[in-house]
């Protein structure tokens, strides 16, 4: 008995030594992160060369280097710890890359997936892309022309709404998405996706345009209709990148009333990047 409890014990502080270093380790590569943001380019130790933290990292700027585009992408997502979804993620709906070399007129981003999209491994369900498509021919904008794609690229456990340091620590991704695409728009779909919209906004460069009360909300639930306010906000950019918003194409199928309004903002999505 003696020896099965030693045993059992044993096996215990292996566990907790294992979660201990892979805490560590999580700890240790946010810390470099954060580093890097702050500008401190060279870390040294007495008898240790001086490295730069990107080379600890082993990552660049995706405005820096074209090394984050291509397949690199979906490993990056795979192994990024830089939020505690990390944590719970299982799997990421991969990025496709075949059409990486052809620029963008919109950028369709979403919320985050949910369970669902995460077993079907797509953002959208066949009737919801379907009536996108539909959209997307209306302002003849081509299949090759448009990505769907997420702020967030784990799913938060329970579907729960996505907090404000889990959506700016998954902004790398959509900027390597992007990189080198000359992509024209943004377009949010659906009132959670403006939320996480509202904060990219508050944390960029323009933030003269965002209307009184947005900044500094952290929780997108605390918003009175976020999509209602960036609909109605003028010139909103996602650093350079024009933002625009409308209702998600599964809130249009149920709710028909709604497909007027959704016209008004690709309208004025058309004519603000000048498609014909």
């Amino acid at each position: 008995m003696n020896s099965e409890s030693n045993d059992e014990s044993i096996e215990c502080m292996e566990e907790r030594l294992v979660q201990g270093v892979d805490d560590l380790t999580h700890s240790l590569w946010n810390a470099l992160h954060e580093l890097q943001d702050f500008g401190f380019q060279e870390l040294s130790k007495d008898g240790i060369p001086k490295t730069s933290a990107s080379q600890l990292l082993k990552i660049t700027s995706p405005t820096e280097t074209q090394e984050w585009v291509g397949e690199d992408i979906n490993s990056r997502i795979e192994n990024c710890y830089d939020c505690a979804l990390a944590k719970t993620r299982e799997r990421c709906i991969p990025v496709s890359t075949d059409s990486f070399a052809r620029p963008l007129k919109i950028c369709i981003v979403l919320d985050a997936p949910d369970c669902i999209a995460l077993e079907r491994q797509s953002l959208l369900a066949p009737n919801s892309f379907a009536l996108l498509l539909r959209m997307m021919k209306a302002l003849n904008v081509a299949e090759d022309e448009f990505i769907v794609t997420s702020w967030v690229r784990c799913r938060p456990p329970n579907d729960r709404d996505v907090a404000l340091q889990e959506n700016l620590a998954c902004r790398k991704h959509l900027e390597s998405e992007l990189y080198g695409r000359d992509c024209k728009s943004i377009l949010a779909l659906g009132e959670r996706s403006a939320a996480l919209a509202l904060m990219h906004v508050a944390n960029s460069k323009n933030t003269q345009t965002i209307a009184p009360g947005i900044v500094g909300r952290e929780d997108p639930r605390s918003r009175l209709s976020s999509i209602e306010t960036l609909r109605h906000m003028v010139d909103v950019k996602v650093d350079t990148i024009p933002l625009f918003a409308t209702f998600h194409p599964e809130d249009l199928i149920h709710r028909p009333e709604l497909k007027k309004p959704a016209w008004e903002d690709l309208k004025r999505l058309r004519s603000s990047i000048g498609l014909r």
